[in-house]
């Protein structure tokens, strides 16, 4: 699958012809799977498996369902990076990647707050 980049789809572990030479699955093992890569095709990071202790039990729409998954993932994963960092670069110099101005001023206002509510008395 990682080498195609296709869903996986194995009807009976047992039988498997891609397999020749591996060992049969243990007792309890899954009989038949259906498998997606998750992540973008560039950089996958995982698979998205549904196991089935019998063989042939595949629903047709099992891959298109899985497939549906897939794409729900790394776009959550993905737009999480985007937000930090454009929340970082409206609030860090780009040059130096100090605090800017509204930061500061942020920070300064929090610890102003935290003052007062603890009845700590700044000097200006």
């Amino acid at each position: 699958m990682l080498r195609t980049r296709n869903p996986t789809v194995v009807e009976d572990w047992e039988h498997e012809p891609r397999l020749r030479g591996a060992r049969a699955p243990t007792a309890g093992a899954a009989g038949s799977s259906a498998a997606v890569e998750v992540g973008d095709t560039d950089s996958p990071f995982g698979v998205l498996i549904v196991n089935f202790r019998t063989p042939a039990r595949i629903h047709p729409d099992c891959v298109p369902f899985l497939q549906a998954l897939r794409m729900c993932s790394p776009t959550r994963c993905s737009a999480v990076r985007p937000r930090a960092q454009i929340r970082r670069q409206g609030l860090h110099d780009p040059l130096t990647g100090l605090a800017n101005r509204g930061l500061f001023l942020d920070r300064v206002e929090h610890a102003l707050e935290r003052s007062r509510e603890d009845g700590a008395r700044w000097p200006c």
